[in-house]
């Protein structure tokens, strides 16, 4: 998908409040329904004013409703990228980003689809605050969140006439858990957790530098100096152990460089040497390993001078057993280690940065944080490896009273948010870490422009009901001139619902905003291959979709089955779950709708060859019954 986020096709800033929507029945079609010049489709330099066009004629020229949206997080949060911690100034789309895959609970890099700004005007965001956590986001902002929930595990009946049987009294609530969902900033409770730390599933698994190297660097960064010359800095190394206070480590250095290196010389050449050499000796009650320019070259290249910054780009390259030997080598070189963590001071907060995100694709909670060491200031950074450390319940903080406060405040300034395929991504705020969540217009040229994006309340509506069920995509075609949809404009369209359905929870239907409205959108040639059921050019000939089986099973209940939090329970759940437990799926009849029957929603479906959504609308619905067992 040739994917135009809003922020490059210059989007004007939000004029009001939106709605968050886990996802639609599915996707309406529309057009401009003005003329469209027909020698559109041999300039695309003018589609970005087209479309500035559009967003105009439906938020300042008109009074109807019409509303746009306001992304996420305030300018002083920053996103992690492979070469580092990113603002937004510094991000453009396609950087790659550290995401949280929800359904998995593990972590992915995945590229930008854009990186979405809007600039400073008064607005009420919420602060959570505290040395556990910072962040400051619009009230609609999206977590990735963990739901607590108990429940008693019965099975409830209904007696002949209707009614629910008795059971004898109220049922302890045993069964317990978590359920991923995602809620909003302004919708957060006590039973919702979010993630602060998840283990990386797509790390290197081939190293690029050898354990060895990785180990030295370690040690380097937190007990080495840069030689100087004349005042000026140069590329000899020198690394500082005692060997009173700690002998172990000492001869864990000398093994490393042995192994590196080779064996200690007895004198270095500062001049015509090609080869790394070093060499060590005692000077009071320390040892010193000094290398040469050859060596000390290659590790100021990853440890930058004058304060040896570990690059970050270093650190991503690392397998699962090297970052883990980073951090362990770290620590043991200048740090404390207590329970299942340990923590690092520095005076240079840059030089806390590497271990930070070592710690980050490791998926161990890591904070930087100011402190004092001596009666100096200082930086110091503490992770854990606990499993509980890696998640957090803001709310239930809060009302503890714990250092942590929720609260309304004011902002003047821009707020930005990335879009990814996960709609997560890993943020750091006042050197906290966590991860949290983040329509179209479809040119000729087959560009799709970002309209309000995937899971905002849709429509060309407002606070309208027409379009509220499905999202809208709207082709530049009109009622003249351009009136054709280009075969690179019907295959953007076709990339967008399929971007919708599978991001943003769209259903299977696709229709034209005439259906159910006397309106001549989305125009007569866009409507036919509406009706032929969308089709992608150059595919299977274009025909009207077969006229729907006569339903065997129960009507649809006119109820959508879902991920959503509070968890949807009912009889509807129940009598569904029940109709695929008879077709052979494994799934509990117990009336909740969890990720176990959004997974069997989803494979049910991709069987089926319905959009895979995981959400049983009308047309999952009447498959569950009518649609033959395989």
């Amino acid at each position: 998908m040739q994917f135009v986020p809003r922020a490059q096709w210059g989007a004007a800033p939000p004029r009001g409040d939106w709605r968050y929507v886990d996802g639609t029945r599915g996707v309406k079609i529309h057009y401009e329904g003005t003329a469209v010049p027909s020698d559109l489709t041999q300039h695309h330099d003018r589609c970005a004013g087209r479309v500035r066009a559009i967003q105009a004629a439906h938020l300042a020229d008109r009074n109807e409703g019409w509303i746009d949206i306001a992304y996420c997080v305030d300018d002083q949060t920053q996103a992690l990228t492979p070469s580092g911690w990113k603002s937004y100034q510094e991000l453009n789309a396609g950087d790659v980003l550290l995401t949280l895959n929800h359904a998995t609970g593990e972590a992915e890099w995945q590229p930008a689809q854009g990186i979405h700004v809007f600039p400073a005007k008064p607005r009420e965001l919420i602060s959570m605050e505290g040395r556990s956590h910072s962040s400051l986001t619009t009230p609609e902002h999206r977590w990735p969140v963990e739901y607590y929930y108990r429940r008693t595990g019965t099975t409830r009946v209904k007696n002949p006439d209707g009614t629910w049987a008795d059971i004898g009294g109220r049922s302890p609530r045993k069964v317990r858990g978590y359920e991923r969902v995602f809620a909003t900033s302004g919708t957060l409770t006590d039973k919702h957790r979010i993630t602060v730390a998840a283990p990386v599933a797509n790390l290197p698994v081939e190293a690029v530098h050898s354990d060895e190297f990785v180990e030295l660097v370690a040690w380097f960064w937190t007990e080495g100096n840069i030689a100087r010359s004349r005042g000026k800095l140069t590329t000899g190394v020198t690394i500082y152990q005692s060997h009173v206070a700690n002998p172990r480590l000492v001869a864990r250095i000398e093994q490393t460089l042995r192994k590196l290196y080779g064996a200690p010389v007895t004198q270095l050449d500062r001049r015509g040497d090609t080869l790394p050499r070093w060499r060590m000796y005692e000077n009071g009650h320390k040892t010193e390993f000094r290398l040469n320019h050859v060596a000390g070259r290659s590790l100021l290249e990853v440890a930058t001078a004058p304060d040896k910054v570990v690059r970050a780009d270093f650190v991503t390259q690392l397998t699962r057993e090297q970052l883990e030997l980073f951090v362990e080598v770290s620590v043991l070189a200048d740090g404390l280690v207590g329970g299942r963590g340990g923590t690092v001071t520095q005076k240079v907060r840059g030089r806390l940065e590497a271990l930070q995100i070592a710690c980050a694709l490791l998926g161990w909670p890591a904070g930087i944080h100011p402190a004092h060491y001596r009666g100096q200031e200082r930086w110091s950074l503490h992770f854990s490896r606990s499993e509980r450390a890696t998640r957090f319940f803001p709310v239930a903080a809060h009302n503890r009273g714990h250092r942590f406060a929720i609260s309304r405040v004011s902002h003047d300034g821009p707020v930005w948010c990335p879009t990814t395929p996960n709609s997560t991504w890993l943020a750091r705020r006042n050197g906290t870490v966590y991860y949290t969540g983040n329509t179209a217009v479809v040119c000729p040229h087959g560009h799709v422009f970002e309209g309000r994006g995937a899971h905002h309340q849709t429509g060309a509506n407002g606070g309208a009901s027409l379009n509220r069920d499905h999202y809208a995509v709207c082709a530049m075609v009109g009622d003249s001139g351009l009136t054709e949809p280009t075969e690179a404009m019907l295959n953007g369209l076709r990339d967008a619902v399929e971007w919708l359905q599978r991001d943003g929870g769209a259903g299977p239907e696709i229709k034209g905003h005439r259906d159910g409205y006397a309106t001549s959108c989305p125009g007569g040639p866009l409507y036919r291959w509406v009706q032929a059921g969308a089709p992608r050019p150059g595919g299977q000939p274009a025909v009207p979709p077969p006229a729907p089986q006569q339903p065997t099973g129960p009507a649809w209940p006119g109820e959508y089955l879902r991920l959503q939090s509070p968890m949807l329970h009912g009889e509807n759940v129940r009598r569904w779950q029940q109709r695929m437990r008879e077709r052979g799926w494994p799934i509990d009849v117990d009336g909740w709708f969890g990720p176990a029957s959004a997974e069997v929603a989803r494979r049910f479906q991709a069987e089926k060859g319905l959009g895979s959504d995981g959400v049983v609308g009308p047309a999952t619905w009447a498959a569950s019954w009518n649609s033959p067992v395989t």
